[in-house]
């Protein structure tokens, strides 16, 4: 099986802040795929994780509604372009859009070519950060989580 390389552009500061934010769009598209789009528990649950992490609940909170707005929810090329700077698989990637690999490969050539040479943030710093912290904590519980998955008794 041939495997394409790609080649991308080292990400600016803008970039980096944009693929924070897609990080944690997709953490919550993942809650609420398992918990349902209007169950108010997921507010429950992101209140409590900021809260055990130190992270500000009202801006996870707020960020959490705001990220589904026009214009600040993730566009499928943001997140091909994402998901390829933090060298996510390209099935993965493709699983999780429902997109076929020439599109996959059709965002990144646009990209990589200048047509969106930067991801564009839509959070400000402070929030940014906020989420960052978030996303991190939320990493460790995963990998906590992945070791008890090994259950031979």
């Amino acid at each position: 099986m041939s495997r394409r390389l790609i080649f991308l552009p080292e990400p600016s500061e803008n970039t980096i802040r944009r693929i924070n934010e897609i990080k944690f769009y997709l953490s919550i598209e993942s809650l609420l795929q398992r918990r349902g789009q209007q169950d108010e528990r997921i507010t429950t649950i992101l209140e409590t994780l900021a809260d055990m992490f130190g992270v500000s609940r009202s801006i996870i909170v707020i960020s959490s509604l705001e990220m589904y707005r026009p214009g600040r929810k993730p566009t499928k090329r943001e997140i091909v372009v994402a998901m390829a700077y933090l060298n996510v698989p390209v099935r993965k990637v493709q699983q999780l859009l429902g997109i076929a690999t020439a599109t996959y490969y059709k965002y990144l050539n646009e990209y990589i070519q200048g047509y969106n040479m930067e991801l564009i943030p839509q959070f400000d710093e402070v929030q940014n950060k906020e989420l960052k912290k978030f996303i991190t904590n939320l990493k460790d519980i995963f990998k906590i989580i992945e070791v008890l998955s090994y259950d031979k008794y």
